[in-house]
Order: structure tokens, then C-alpha cells, then sequence
């Protein structure tokens, strides 16, 4: 989630930090100043957990000042959970198949069951879309960050750059109004195709903290915070997204999506977002993904 923070607020937060303030009156400050109970919340996370954010928003302002460029800083929360509201949609959220519903959450690992996120017809033509451009499906390896062929993984996949066709346009632009995050700090959609017996056997989505590959690369879109999960068909059995250690499965559905983040509000990442994607038994499943990040991310071909 994304909330705008300008130079007095920003230094107001430090010096109530660096102060000892706690945070429990801190927060009663903002609310009291009308922010909301999901500004608050970000606010303080950067303030008491991720003060390193702060503190360099700070210096864009000073910097922004002597060059006459001033304006508000957008922050983004390493903790990109969703703003769930008290009924079961999501604010203005609509396209036209409808309203997007809320069916479920958890609140760790974050999840949330979102219904109608994509119409019949967007479901069809992703397909459609991805059915020529199919290949079998890799992963990134831990240290090179090269894509390898992996037999923990088994689906074919289609991969598309943002913004490549209108369809793709469409859905980024309501993944950005679903999570508060820009397009730019997504990952290209993918389609996926499952045969019968195709899996991808639990793993984690974010990029190994430790790894050479992070250490080369934090700076290309920085560490992964989010997953969305399109369900393109009804699948007939099997395939569901389970989440092992959480005890928790999500059979597909056409039109629905699946919203996992996996890093806390302190960047650490979740290991409860541990995930797979069960053996399709009968039939085939056909889901579309997109991966959030921290940073902006561009890819070698956009």
C-alpha cells in the first residue's frame, strides 16, 4: 500500500521516534488529525519499523528543496496487505462484469479470496491470449537469477510485458486500484496452463534474502511482496492453491483471484506464505499471476 507523506509530516515522525514517543500516542495524534485507520497504520509502520524509508523520504525533500522541485513523497509499505473494508466489496472496485467481492481472508499469511475479479469474457480471452505463445514453465534460480526448466514446476506458461496488449492493460490498471501499488512495481502477467497431473510443488514466492541473486539484483525491482492468482476456469478436480504450514487450500474458480502477501511490515519475509499449486486430476487448470515488488521493475525487454 501506497500513502503520500510531506516534509512536515515526515519530520514530525522522526522527532516523535527519535523522542521515545510511544507509538500508541502517536498513533491517537494522526487519527486525531484525521487520518484514517489504514494511513495510520502504514505511518507507523515506516515510523517504528522501516524509520530507514523515513529518513530518506527526508532527504528527497531537502534534496527537492534546493532544487526547487518540492512535492509529496509516495511511500510504499513492505507490507502490501490489502485495506479491507467492513462490507463485502471493495470500495469502488467494478469493471464490467460487476462488482469485485471479498469471499475470504486470513490474516496470516495474508490472503485474501476475492470473487468477479476478472469477467467470463476476461477469463476466455487471457486464455485465448496466452494459448499460442505457451512453453514449458521455469524458475528463477537461487543464485544466477537465470530461468531453468524444473521439475518441481510442470504447467506451461505464456509470459507478457506490461502494457503489451489492451486486455493486460486493463486488468494492471485494476490490480494498481486493488493494492495502491503503481503498474511499475509489477511483474508482467503470466498465463499458465495445467494438464492433468501438472503441479507446482510448494515453494516461496519472494526471492531468497540470502541468496547471490538478491545481492546482485536488489536494485531491479528490489525484493517480491505479492502475488495475485487469476483463476481462468473452473478446473474439474484438483489443482487447488494450498498453503501447507497454514492449513489452508483454495480450489480454482473462474473469475476469482487469490491475494497473498508474504513480507511483514518490518520487511521480513512470511514463511507461512509457503504455497503450491496441487496436481491437476482431471482436466485442465488455467490461471494468470502477477508478482509485486518493492521497487519499479523493468525487465531486459521493456
Amino acid at each position: 500500500m501506497a500513502v503520500n507523506i510531506n516534509r512536515d509530516l515526515a519530520q514530525w515522525l522522526i522527532e516523535r521516534v527519535e523522542e521515545g514517543t510511544p507509538e500508541k500516542q502517536v498513533r491517537r495524534n494522526l487519527q486525531d488529525h484525521g487520518y484514517d485507520r489504514v494511513q495510520v497504520q502504514s505511518l507507523c509502520d515506516f515510523a517504528y519499523r522501516n524509520t530507514k524509508a523515513l529518513y530518506a523520504a527526508l532527504a528527497q525533500f531537502d534534496h527537492d528543496i534546493a532544487h526547487e522541485t518540492e512535492q509529496d513523497v509516495p511511500l510504499f509499505a513492505s507490507m502490501a496487505a490489502l485495506e479491507l473494508p467492513d462490507d463485502n466489496s471493495l470500495l469502488s472496485l467494478t469493471h464490467d462484469g460487476g462488482p469485485v467481492r471479498i469471499l475470504a481472508s486470513v490474516e496470516r499469511p495474508h490472503v485474501v479470496l476475492l470473487g468477479n475479479f476478472l469477467s467470463d469474457a476476461e477469463c476466455d480471452a487471457l486464455m485465448a491470449l496466452g494459448h499460442s505463445e505457451l512453453r514449458r514453465a521455469e524458475v528463477v534460480h537461487r543464485e544466477t537469477g537465470n530461468a531453468v526448466i524444473d521439475d518441481r514446476r510442470t504447467s506451461d506458461y505464456a509470459t507478457f510485458q506490461r502494457g503489451e496488449h489492451p486486455l493486460l492493460v486493463r486488468i494492471e490498471e485494476r490490480i494498481e486500484r486493488l493494492t495502491g501499488l503503481p503498474t511499475t512495481h509489477g511483474e508482467g502477467i503470466q498465463v499458465m496452463r495445467y494438464s492433468e497431473g501438472a503441479e507446482y510443488r510448494p515453494h516461496f514466492d519472494f526471492f531468497d534474502p540470502d541468496g547471490a541473486f538478491m545481492r546482485r539484483r536488489s536494485d531491479t525491482g528490489g525484493q517480491r511482496v505479492a502475488t495475485l492468482v487469476m483463476y481462468l476456469n473452473d478446473a474439474p478436480a484438483g489443482g487447488a492453491t494450498v498453503f501447507p504450514d497454514a492449513g489452508l487450500a483454495i480450489r480454482p474458480h473462474k473469475g476469482c483471484a487469490v491475494y497473498f502477501a508474504y513480507t511483514t511490515s518490518n520487511g521480513e519475509c512470511d514463511n507461512l506464505s509457503f504455497h503450491g499449486g496441487a496436481p491437476v486430476v482431471r482436466g485442465e487448470k488455467w490461471i494468470a499471476s502477477k508478482w509485486l515488488r518493492t521497487k519499479p521493475y523493468f525487465s531486459d525487454a521493456e
